[in-house]
């Protein structure tokens, strides 16, 4: 919350962590610890119904203005999704014709 505040800005963010600051003990407490983290990589799980789950690591790159964000996506080591990529891109269109309805 402290970086997106910071990032942003704005009126409605500022009022917001002094109304917490005010009423609530363990927003203040937890406030001073400034501790700062923005995410920048975590892992998605996606459930694909031709060939199953998909897991990846997924990384955030964000430009220097922080108006854009470019999501990285790739395969989590030791998982079986690479190979289930390259069979999803073996079965190419007709992939998508068997999934549609009818």
């Amino acid at each position: 919350m402290r970086a997106a505040a910071v990032r942003r800005g704005d009126a409605q963010a500022k009022d917001l962590v002094e109304r917490l600051l005010r009423e609530s003990s363990e927003f203040a407490a937890l406030r001073r610890l400034h501790s700062v983290a923005v995410m920048r990589s975590r892992r998605k799980r996606i459930r694909h119904p031709e060939v199953g789950l998909l897991e990846f690591d997924c990384q955030m790159l964000v430009d220097e203005e922080r108006t854009q964000i470019l999501a990285l996506f790739s395969p989590v080591p030791g998982t079986p999704t690479a190979g289930r990529l390259a069979l999803l891109a073996s079965l190419g269109p007709l992939a998508a014709q068997h999934s549609s309805p009818e």
